[in-house]
């Protein structure tokens, strides 16, 4: 199992996702949304084990119930599952037991898919585990429902013996049986409502530090080999030398941003489950994607200034030689002035040298 962790705004904090039919497996935490539920401070989203317990269910029907992956599972029932082990108390008292109502289309609606594997679970003779044993046989849930029995095992009445899934939502649906066993029974009463530990009839609801234990190992470890991989790692850098001095560097991170990078790659579309993590896992590339050009944005400025004061460095190193050109010039000229100054010197001393025998010879004639 491939253990992701990245930052979005958008999107969901956890997600449980498959593109080779289970063999490999990614939950991809977001960090910034775990943030943000963990302000709601309760026993359902507000709990980080809760929130990751509900996504292992999920790699567990991924891998143990087949039909899951060809639709052969109703959305309400994969979720409802996942909540039933998580503990979906607080799911089921946001939606009301008097409003729960199973639709065909996956809503978002955790308390009524909740409340009705909880009823499943009551309903059924063995618990939720006769059916998840048979859709851990490969059976869809029309056939673990035929397959197992239904009946008046618990607190709630006039329970038929459903023959598919169809039957056991429209029964769901419009029974007021229902409705007063979620209104009136003691199963509800205190806890977050985990089905964990507990199977058939009178189950005991326990609180969420009571489902889910802090350990400092794992148990069975051969079950899941787990890969941690921060996806806003990054990959070979290229270092720009900016300056004269040593550690004047500017580096530049390169980013896997391929279809394979960002795990688009395998997505699959065909059912409503892996419709709706494309589209999470499209919302969360969208948001890498974002990141790494503001990052390379952030970069071009920095290199666009170290540009600029390069070119004026440039310039009043240019500035500088010419004035020491200039200084040069003048010394020379100097020196011009100096030497032509003692050669007219020395042509006026010869001249006076040559006159001197000039009177001489006036004199004698």
């Amino acid at each position: 199992m491939n253990v992701e962790f990245f930052e979005s705004p958008t999107g969901a904090a956890a997600t449980m996702g498959t593109s080779d039919g289970g063999n490999t497996l990614t939950l991809r935490l977001n960090l910034q949304q775990i943030g943000n539920i963990l302000d709601k401070n309760d026993d359902g989203w507000g709990q980080v084990d809760a929130l990751v317990a509900h996504e292992v269910v999920h790699a567990v029907q991924f891998t143990k119930m087949p039909a899951t992956l060809i639709n052969g599972v109703p959305d309400w029932f994969t979720e409802g599952l996942a909540t039933a082990i998580q503990g979906g108390a607080p799911f089921l008292n946001a939606t009301g037991k008097d409003n729960v109502l199973l639709t065909d289309t996956w809503n978002s609606d955790y308390g009524s898919a909740y409340a009705a594997v909880m009823v499943l679970h009551e309903a059924t003779d063995g618990g939720i585990q006769a059916i998840v044993d048979e859709l851990e046989a490969g059976k869809t849930l029309d056939q673990a429902l035929a397959a197992t029995t239904q009946g008046d095992t618990g607190e709630i009445a006039n329970v038929p013996d459903f023959t598919d899934a169809t039957t056991f939502v429209n029964w769901f649906n419009t029974s007021a049986d229902v409705k007063n066993y979620l209104n009136n029974t003691i199963d509800f009463a205190d806890g977050v409502g985990s089905i964990d530990n507990a199977q058939g009839t009178s189950r005991t609801l326990t609180s969420v530090k009571d489902v889910i234990t802090n350990n400092t190992t794992i148990e069975n470890p051969d079950q899941f080999q787990l890969v941690y991989k921060d996806t806003s790692a990054e990959g070979e850098q290229i270092v720009f030398q900016v300056g004269a001095n040593t550690g004047q560097t500017i580096s530049m991170s390169t980013y896997d941003l391929s279809t394979e990078g960002l795990t688009l790659s395998s997505l699959d579309v065909s059912t409503r489950i892996g419709a709706n993590k494309a589209i999470e896992m499209f919302d969360s590339a969208i948001s890498r994607v974002s990141k790494v050009r503001s990052n390379y944005g952030a970069l071009q400025n920095r290199l666009e200034h170290t540009i600029s004061n390069l070119n004026n460095s440039a310039e009043n190193l240019t500035s500088a030689e010419s004035r020491i050109r200039n200084v040069d010039m003048a010394k020379e000229m100097m020196d011009q002035t100096k030497f032509s100054i003692l050669t007219q010197a020395a042509q006026a001393m010869l001249a006076q040298a040559n006159q001197q025998p000039q009177g001489v010879l006036q004199l004698l004639r």
